[in-house]
């Protein structure tokens, strides 16, 4: 469904961010692809909406699957300069 979402977006014609939008749906179709590691189906995401629901004290955000366990940790453990030279390299664009 994202596949489908990004890939009906216009990513073309002219404009600052072009590259980088082509970037963005570059990475979108690597990581979404059949097979992709992470990938979560709808059924995993439903059962955490479901017992978000039914929760008497519901939490205020909920992960799921290892990348949303993962991430933020990775992102503490980089720091600045560290993450943003990883998201550089997952979304690259270059600086006119």
């Amino acid at each position: 469904m994202i596949v489908e979402l990004a890939s009906s977006t216009p990513i073309g014609g002219e404009g600052p961010y072009k590259e980088f939008k082509q970037s963005v749906a570059r990475m979108i179709e690597r990581a979404h692809r059949d097979g992709a590691r992470g990938v979560l189906s709808a059924q995993d995401v439903a059962k955490v909406i479901a017992e978000a629901v039914a929760a008497r004290h519901p939490k205020p955000r909920y992960k799921i699957g290892p990348q949303a366990r993962l991430a933020p940790l990775a992102r503490r453990l980089a720091g600045d300069r560290g993450w943003d030279a990883f998201m550089r390299r997952m979304v690259p664009f270059s600086v006119d």
